[in-house]
């Protein structure tokens, strides 16, 4: 053998030095990768299934304190299982009966919220033929957003007032309004059902500032909607379909969004497509309730709205995200607090199993907990959505006469209901309890 050939010592030495090198490397990418799993099951541990119910928002069935549903519906607030409730007359829901069991309802929910602080108990009620709650719960009718401007002067302001107070009374939180879209002839939701103050962005904001004002004199939240603009969606509504303002849209739309100081704004299905020279922030995929991009980039940024405040979805069992996009409930709740809504908002009650696509609350919490579990962005939303949402809970109260401390024994509860609001409690059948 030729003494400038390898022995096979030497080849042998320096292929298991070679083995040992590739086996060294492979126990760091090792190790790497599970750091890397426990930094991010630890994060993942952060953020709960309580972090991710607090972000939805939906309806329950009911009416009394003594059902079953309602005491159930208050056990997810108790258990934080729930954000809040949206409170409806009829159709899905049927929450209201006479002032006295709104006033009982409020009063359980009020008192339930493990924290202490307020309860979010929304309702639509714009006036006219939006205005669910009625005479027979105790409150006045006011006039729709669309007559409001030819009324008496100073009527908008008396009667916005009222409206506050009554809600107030009955521990109502939210008032999802008021209406800020512009009046254009053709549309079937907006200016067909008389919701828009007027063609006027300035009237419109005028009136938003007293919507706003009178229900914050009285601790109520309010909520701009629906953004970007839903007047000029001529012949469409998003409860049946998607709906494109591309071509319709006007700029000027957004101006209630920069002049009222609302603590909410709400997102509505509505699609603008992207440009890259006139609308950079625009989202040829997604409509702005889903859109990163529009919330990021108009709605959030300083050279946009620069709204700081808490933003909630538009109902998402409409047709315009179940039909138009064919999402589960989960994905669309998903979705919508990836793209930077505070809250995901269902109308549906969490507790009707008659319905055609019931709500499965607890699924839904499920799937946005497990996809956080490898979205980083989805789980900082968690976080910082959660953040919103107390500190809007923070910035009112309730009267302390609707916060009736609830006991688990029903007899206890209802002598509490009767001594401190002055009310009858009342079973299914109608009957003094």
């Amino acid at each position: 053998m030729s003494t400038s050939e390898p022995s096979n010592k030497s080849l042998r030495d320096s292929h298991n030095t070679h083995i040992a090198k590739r086996i060294a490397i492979a126990r760091v990418l090792i190790i790497n990768v599970r750091m890397s799993d426990f930094f991010m099951r630890i994060v993942y541990m952060d953020v709960s299934k309580e972090d991710v119910a607090s972000l939805i928002m939906c309806g329950f069935t009911g009416s009394r304190v003594s059902q079953q549903t309602v005491k159930d519906a208050a056990e997810l607030l108790k258990q934080r299982k729930v954000g809040g409730f949206i409170v409806t007359g009829s159709g899905l829901g049927k929450n209201f009966g006479a002032e006295s069991l709104l006033i009982e309802l409020g009063a359980l929910m009020q008192s339930s919220p493990p924290d202490g602080l307020a309860a979010l108990i929304s309702v639509d009620m714009e006036g006219g033929s939006r205005q669910p709650l009625q005479d027979a719960q105790g409150f006045d009718v006011i006039n729709s957003a669309a007559t409001m401007p030819d009324a008496v002067t100073g009527t908008a302001t008396t009667e916005y007032q009222s409206i506050a107070r009554q809600l107030r009374k009955c521990g109502i939180t939210w008032n999802f309004a008021p209406v800020v879209d512009t009046k254009v002839d053709g549309n079937p939701v907006i200016s067909g059902l008389d919701r828009a103050f007027s063609a006027d962005v300035n009237t419109i904001t005028e009136y938003a500032n007293i919507v706003v004002a009178k229900h914050r004199d009285n601790d109520v939240l309010t909520c701009l909607k629906h953004f970007p603009g839903h007047g000029s969606t001529v012949g469409l509504d998003t409860h049946h379909g998607g709906v494109d303002i591309s071509t319709t849209w006007n700029e000027s739309e957004l101006e209630p969004y920069k002049s009222v100081a609302c603590p909410a704004v709400m997102l509505g299905h509505l699609s603008i497509d992207y440009d890259e020279n006139t609308r950079p922030w625009g989202d040829s995929v997604y409509p702005a309730s889903l859109s990163k991009n529009i919330i990021d980039n108009l709605l959030r940024d300083e050279d946009g709205i620069d709204f700081q405040g808490l933003v909630i979805s538009d109902a998402l069992e409409m047709d315009a995200i179940d039909e138009e996009l064919n999402l589960t409930y989960a994905q669309a709740a998903s979705m919508a607090i990836r793209a930077g809504n505070d809250i995901a908002l269902f109308v549906s009650p969490f507790n009707d199993e008659t319905l055609t696509k019931p709500l499965d609350l607890d699924g839904i919490v499920d799937h946005v907990h497990l996809a956080a579990s490898t979205d980083a962005v989805l789980r900082q939303r968690i976080i910082d959505a959660n953040a919103k949402v107390k500190q809007l809970r923070r910035s009112i109260t309730v009267p302390e006469k609707i916060r009736t401390k609830l006991l688990t024994n029903d007899a206890t509860m209802y002598e509490s209901i009767r001594n401190v609001l002055g009310a009858k409690v009342y079973d299914e059948n109608n009957q003094a309890i």
